[in-house]
Parts: structure tokens; sequence; C-alpha cells
């Protein structure tokens, strides 16, 4: 298994508070240990309580929120839990997600409507849910961390899959390349008419 290492720079996140989803491992335990070594409190969020509890005492006991964050009601628990541990909260790093990979004839609705919920619909709720807070606050950051496919062309039959977490600006699904016409063609290296 590869390390993965997040350093931040020092860029004012001393006393910070950060909410960190999929914390449990990969990309958001790294960005919850970068954080914390910039001097911010992470609040760490994922599934799976007894990697949190780890990774908690790993870092000097931050908050550890195990929850499914497509649970409608997660998303409150998680910015409950950061304000009562630390009366504000700064940043959201919606990590979690997952992929589907398969051809689109053989892709299931129900596992896909299931990556949506995750990538897609738990991620909004969670930034509908701290919003409030960094307003009160008058400060906030947020980001959404998105799978590398929502920004390249996946391999042939998997196109229509291709929604993965980012919503927003960065989620995109993927067509095949439309064919040049002479109006477009200026795209490919050819002049417009």
């Amino acid at each position: 298994m590869e390390t993965v290492i997040v350093d931040f720079p020092a860029v004012g996140l001393t006393g910070r508070v950060v909410v960190v989803t999929g914390a449990s491992s990969g990309i958001g335990a790294a960005t919850a240990r970068g954080l914390h070594g910039a001097g911010t409190h992470p609040v760490l969020v994922a599934r799976r309580a007894e990697r949190l509890e780890q990774l908690s005492a790993e870092l000097g006991g931050a908050v550890a929120v195990p929850v499914d964050v497509t649970d409608p009601a997660a998303a409150q628990r998680v910015v409950t839990a950061a304000l009562e541990r630390h009366g504000r909260l700064d940043g959201l790093v919606n990590n979690a997600g997952v992929s589907l990979h398969g051809s689109l004839l053989d892709t299931d609705l129900d596992p896909y409507s299931e990556v949506l919920r995750l990538n897609v619909v738990a991620l909004l709720g969670l930034m509908q849910a701290v919003v409030p807070a960094m307003r009160a606050a008058g400060f906030g950051r947020i980001v959404n961390v998105s799978s590398g496919t929502t920004t390249r062309f996946a391999p042939p039959g998997a196109r229509g899959l291709c929604l993965q977490q980012g919503g927003g600006e960065h989620a995109r699904l993927q067509h095949p390349p439309r064919p040049a016409t002479p109006r477009t063609a200026h795209r490919a290296g050819g002049r417009r008419p």
C-alpha cells in the first residue's frame, strides 16, 4: 500500500476546526494528519469506528464521529459534535466517496444509485449542514475531493459511469467525442469556416 502524505504550508490554519470525511483511511486519513500537523483540530468522519478511534488517539484525541454520511441525519450530528467540542467550524473536506467500474450495459442501477448517494447527495447534505456555522463565524472553506474519473474519458463502455464524486462544477458525465464539423474543426487544429 502506498503511503499518502499531505503537507499544508503555514496558511493560518492554527486553531481552525475542519471536518474531514472518509477519514478512516487513504486520502482522508492523510488529510486529517496533515491538518493536525498544521495546527488544525480535525473532526474525523467515517463509517469505520475502530479506525477512527485509532486515528483520533494518534492525533491527540481528535473528535471522531462514526457515521454513514449517506444518512441524512448524519451531517447534523457531525456539525453538532464539532461545535460541542470546539465551539466553531471553519472548514469541510468532503472526501468520502466510492467508484463503480463496469460497462454501461452491465451496470446495475441499485449500486449506481448508492454511488450517487455517497458521492453527490451526501456531499451536498454536508455542505448544507456546515454553511450556517461558517456564516455565523464569518469564515469557512469547503474542499470537495473529486475522483480523477471526472476529468478524463473513461475506457470504452464505461463512459456512462463517469459521474463520480465531485458534484457541482467538477462533476460531469463524459460522452464520446463529437465528430468534427466545420463549426468545431478549429478545436482539433483545423480552421474556422
